[in-house]
């Protein structure tokens, strides 16, 4: 509808406007008015009044109300000092997202308290529910708080692994091939320093934590872990098949600056059906022991490591040839050794320093390594000595062991000391560590050695260029130093520039590279510690 009017006035002009209201299929609109004046000689002052109408916005529709809240994650769990921003989503009916406000709140206050802005805390061990509310309408997320109570510890390359007492398996440090077990993988250089669960339902006795600076060249670091009912599984690199689950391709491809290779960043099952007591993760590859004694090994096999008879790669487990039932065994650089429940040691694979200590490093055969012959043994031997042991540990290019009366052996590379005889001699015998000092166990790392005394005290020797050793300096020591802080530890484990221990109580204490830090309530930082720092603490 247009209404127009046009009206004329002699004189003196007269302003009019009409503003007409119509109701039209429910809307009212109002009719505005446009004024124009004109005179002409005849007629003075013309005032031409037109009014036209304007169409009016339409009101916005109602708003939706909230039908559906989503909190994510929906599931979270972190150790006791740590925590996680939670967010909240609203949707309507439709699924149609919504900007709504919520509110939040927590189950149990006592084991985790959540922020308006839905950032939880998490106080101690358990669980609570939190939840979102808007409009009346909620959502929740399940948090899971762990204690950072452990068993056990295993020092990788860079990394460290552990067992709680609960059974949860956590690992924390670098993290470019998987090796940490969490789902994803890191960039090299990135330290994760809050200590997280090994992703999965599998709830292990104990791990094993591998890896090299090989990583930098030709693969990266792995672990592996045994049920109490004696599954094997692993995680993290499989360039070589170290992992054990029948491939080299994967599952997935992880990787740094230098090399992208194939890796798992959750634990897959070792193929075999094997029933394992222990396994040990080595540089680039595994071996496990069967509650019968048997021993099996997988991964790369270029110096013979595998003991099978061959230098062939094996991507399952390959049992280690020659007859002899192993109480336990150890992987590590480019050699295996292990021990009889006799006391009987033996070791094989690469002897280029001695370490299979055999009195020689020109037997028991020659291995090819790109066009070099390297003395090596496909075997295992005897170590020469006729000493009985407790236990052995095979390191980056040296090994050692305790024997049943608790002194301490090593032989192999001497680089830094690491054999703790006093001098830096490489040796191809067994060479009595210095110092008068009686160990139930010690562990070889990449360039270092730690063990622990009946008493509970640490001694470490070798490399200590990031403070591995624990004594609070960095001087590379030739014979045993103890670990200072008054600590007594049940077990200690050497790992890259890194060592690990637990003590009685269960708490973890690491010292060297990348040690994680916890500085209060969502501080938490990696960093080096020459001296022994807790875990969590």
């Amino acid at each position: 509808m247009r209404v127009s009017s046009r009206f004329h006035y002699v004189g003196h002009p007269v302003e009019v406007c009409v503003r007409t209201r119509v109701v039209t299929r429910g809307y009212v609109r109002t009719r505005g008015c446009r004024l124009a004046i004109a005179s002409t000689p005849l007629l003075g002052l013309m005032l031409v009044l037109g009014c036209e109408s304007t169409e009016p916005t339409p009101p916005p529709p109602p708003p939706q109300p909230v039908a559906t809240v989503v909190v994510g994650p929906s599931t979270w769990a972190g150790p006791v000092g740590s925590g996680i921003v939670l967010s909240a989503f609203t949707y309507d009916a439709s699924g149609m997202p919504l900007d709504r406000a919520a509110t939040w709140a927590t189950s149990t206050p006592t084991v985790a308290v959540v922020s308006p802005d839905g950032a939880v805390t998490v106080l101690a061990e358990g669980t609570a529910t939190i939840t979102a509310t808007s409009e009346m309408k909620s959502g929740t997320a399940a948090i899971e708080v762990w204690s950072l109570v452990f068993s056990s510890v295993s020092a990788g390359y860079g990394y460290t692994c552990g067992v709680t007492t609960a059974g949860l398996d956590a690992c924390w440090g670098l993290n470019p091939f998987g090796e940490l077990g969490t789902g994803t993988s890191a960039y090299d250089g990135f330290i994760a320093a809050v200590p997280a669960l090994v992703t999965g339902d599998v709830t292990f006795a104990a791990v094993s934590a591998g890896g090299s600076d090989d990583s930098r060249r030709v693969s990266g670091a792995h672990t592996c872990g045994v049920t109490a009912a004696g599954a094997a599984y692993c995680w993290g690199s499989n360039y070589f098949g170290e992992l054990g689950n029948g491939s080299t391709t994967g599952p997935t491809l992880c990787g740094n600056q230098y090399i992208v290779g194939p890796c798992a960043v959750t634990p897959v099952a070792v193929h075999g059906g094997i029933i394992f007591a222990a396994v040990s993760a080595g540089h680039h590859h595994t071996c496990g022991v069967t509650f019968s004694g048997a021993a099996y090994c997988w991964g790369l096999n270029l110096h013979g490591e595998l003991g099978n008879g061959t230098t062939t790669d094996r991507d399952t487990p390959a049992l280690v040839a020659g007859g002899v039932n192993f109480v336990a065994v150890s992987a590590g650089g480019n050699h295996t050794c292990g021990v009889t429940a006799a006391g009987g040691a033996y070791c094989w694979g690469l002897n280029a320093n001695g370490q299979l200590g055999l009195g020689t490093t020109l037997g028991a055969e020659i291995c090819n390594d790109a066009g070099e012959g390297f003395s090596c043994s496909r075997t295992p031997v005897a170590v020469h000595g006729g000493l009985s042991f407790g236990g052995v540990s095979a390191g980056r290019s040296h090994t050692c062991g305790v024997t049943t009366s608790g002194i301490a052996y090593c032989w192999g590379n001497n680089l830094y000391g690491k054999l703790g005889d006093g001098t830096t001699i490489d040796r191809d015998t067994t060479a009595l560590v210095t110092g008068g000092v009686n160990f139930i166990s010690v562990s070889a790392g990449y360039d270092h050695t730690c063990g622990v005394t009946t008493a509970g005290v640490a001694y470490c020797w070798g490399n200590n260029i990031n403070g591995g050793l624990g004594d609070g300096t960095t001087n590379n020591r030739d014979t045993p130093a103890p670990v200072v802080g008054g600590l007594s530890f049940t077990a200690v484990s050497a790992g890259g520039s890194n060592t690990c221990g637990v003590t009685l109580e269960g708490a973890a204490y690491c010292w060297g590279y990348g040690v994680s830090v916890y500085r209060g309530l969502w501080d938490w930082t990696a960093t080096e510690r020459h001296t022994p720092t807790r875990v969590g603490q």
